[in-house]
């Protein structure tokens, strides 16, 4: 099943959250679409349970995938979370045999029961001169919620051959730790239009320059081809102030690297000749058939991370 295609919840039934992620056939997991329904309760405790979103499960494993013979269900739960809805995991086993004797495409429904507890081997990785750990490459995101900032860190880590690990901290980010290629990514809370919103945002980046943020990736939705004004002098500002800071801007989602040239070059100019790269992040789904990822290899490159 680690080669398969397929979906992976990381379940927490205790908070009733979950996060999502898919995988390529190569063992290789990335972000969910951002347009995929299942997005709307990623991250949000007290939205998800495995009964209520039953539907929304089985649909995206049935369209996305439509075409292979067998695709995974992978559903990461603690002892303690599994033991409390033992029923639930016992319906929703049910549910896809009855489906998998009905669709010609099969379900394999792998339940991974996980120690309460994390090893120490997980922790993030940190200088030490005695063992020789590399310091981490720490990297912000901001942008507009659901901009493609998740899908781009794992694009990347895809890109770099590695895996990341997730934790949603309560300092106003997310941090995905890839302690293979010793990178830090700190996705800040998707920022809503307004001056407030704005304010945190700048607010939670300082907190995080003081972590020792190298770089700085703000992040345009290529579907909108819009840049605030708010956005542009957020940009702006940010380099006047910090002008040690690495600033660099993402377009996401771009079907080629030309068809988002006119929207690179105004957001390019707009802020002080910002460095600007097109991307798509991820293997994409289109009724043309699958275009392929680019644009990681340049943005590593930028940023100065490599695979190790």
């Amino acid at each position: 099943m680690e080669n398969s295609f397929g979906l992976i919840i990381n379940y927490t039934p205790e908070e009733n959250a979950a996060r999502f992620q898919m995988t390529n056939g190569q063992g290789l997991r990335t972000d969910l679409d951002d347009s995929a329904t299942l997005k709307e309760y990623e991250n949000k405790p007290g939205l998800f349970t495995l009964e209520g979103q039953k539907s929304h499960i089985l649909d995206y494993l049935y369209n996305y995938f439509d075409g292979e013979d067998t695709v995974s269900l992978q559903i990461n739960v603690s002892d303690s979370g599994y033991s409390k809805r033992k029923e639930e995991f016992r319906r929703l086993e049910e549910t896809i045999r009855l489906q998998n004797k009905e669709h010609k495409m099969q379900i394999a429904l792998d339940i991974r029961k996980e120690p309460d507890k994390l090893s120490s081997s997980t922790a993030v990785s940190t200088n030490h001169p005695a063992t020789g750990v590399r310091k981490p490459k720490k990297i912000a995101l901001i942008g507009k919620a659901g901009c493609g900032k998740s899908t781009l860190v794992y694009g990347m880590s895809e890109f770099l051959h590695s895996a990341v690990r997730s934790q949603q901290l309560t300092g106003g980010y997310t941090l995905y730790v890839d302690n293979q290629n010793a990178i830090e990514w700190y996705e800040i809370n998707g920022i809503d239009l307004g001056k407030e919103n704005f304010l945190k945002a700048e607010v939670t980046l300082n907190d995080l320059l003081n972590k020792g943020i190298t770089d700085t990736i703000y992040c345009f939705y290529s579907m909108t081809g819009k840049m605030e004004d708010m956005e542009r002098d957020y940009i702006v500002k940010l380099k006047d102030n910090h002008p040690s800071l690495n600033i660099i801007a993402v377009i996401t989602r771009c079907m080629s690297p030309e068809a988002a040239d006119d929207f690179s070059s105004l957001v390019s100019k707009a802020t002080l000749n910002t460095k600007v790269f097109p991307i798509l992040a991820r293997r994409l789904k289109t009724k043309a058939g699958f275009r392929e990822p680019f644009g990681m290899e340049a943005l590593a490159a930028e940023l100065g991370v490599k695979h190790e």
